[in-house]
């Protein structure tokens, strides 16, 4: 790609003439099949990857101080070969690979504000990779509640990122799958530590960002009554201080009214 550049580079220094030449426009049809070779082994998904931004292609074009022309080819180039590593490599409830892959997403969305049809593809894509990762969870009736626990953090990682993906980790996942399997546990002081993981699981600003409870928690808070409930009804040492850990749950998500309603 440096060759490209050698001559561009004075063109730059001449507005008029690097505009009639339609440099931009034409570029990245000439530059997007050099990129898609140099990038040919980049996997975001693996440890220690090196960042799309230290690639020379990417180097090259920022030397060239033309902020269209890079985000043409962010467009063209980079949004494609991220969409196909969703499609053939990622596994949503990898959380190591899910953290790179959401925290290069927000990079592209914020730091080039990307749109349009290969934009949408890879949001399509890594919706489909998460139904039918729960899909497969639901339908072959494995994964216990630590495991179904783990893929809700997760999922929830795209909350604000992707959307979709929200209704699909509260319903399909948490309502569907998880607050079953938390009903059939015994009402006991073990039972707390599962359930303060899915907690864990939900994103933190849920709870930090308002004084409601979110809506979608109501079914999730309404569990934690019941199990208050028969906490509390134990004179045992151990049952009442299941009992706090409970409470502080409830508070933590704005539904301790509900807990004083029963």
């Amino acid at each position: 790609c440096g060759m490209m550049f050698s001559g561009e580079g004075n063109w730059r220094e001449e507005p008029e003439s690097y505009k009639d030449a339609y440099i931009s426009q034409c570029l990245p049809r000439v530059m997007t099949p050099l990129i898609n070779l140099e990038m040919a082994g980049w996997n975001p998904l693996l440890e220690n990857s090196a960042s799309f931004e230290e690639f020379p292609w990417f180097l090259d074009l920022v030397g060239v101080g033309d902020a269209e022309l890079l985000q043409d080819l962010v467009q063209t180039a980079l949004i494609p070969k991220v969409t196909s590593v969703v499609e053939r490599c990622w596994r949503p409830g990898a959380l190591a690979q899910s953290e790179r892959l959401v925290d290069l997403v927000k990079l592209i969305s914020e730091d080039y504000g990307v749109e349009g049809s290969e934009w949408e593809r890879l949001n399509q894509a890594i919706l489909y990779k998460v139904k039918q990762c729960v899909s497969q969870i639901a339908e072959g009736g494995g994964g216990g509640v630590t495991e179904c626990t783990g893929l809700l953090h997760a999922i929830l990682l795209w909350d604000g990122v992707t959307s979709g993906v929200r209704g699909i980790a509260l319903q399909s996942l948490l309502s569907e799958r998880i607050l079953p399997e938390l009903e059939e546990l015994r009402s006991e002081p073990g039972t707390v530590e599962v359930v303060e993981g899915v907690i864990r699981a939900i994103p933190s600003q849920w709870f930090d960002d308002t004084q409601v409870m979110v809506p979608e928690l109501k079914g999730f808070a309404g569990y934690l009554v019941r199990l208050a409930s028969k906490l509390g009804s134990s004179e045992q040492r151990s049952y009442k201080t299941a009992y706090k850990r409970v409470k502080s749950m409830l508070l933590r998500m704005h539904a301790i009214d509900l807990l004083k309603s029963k």
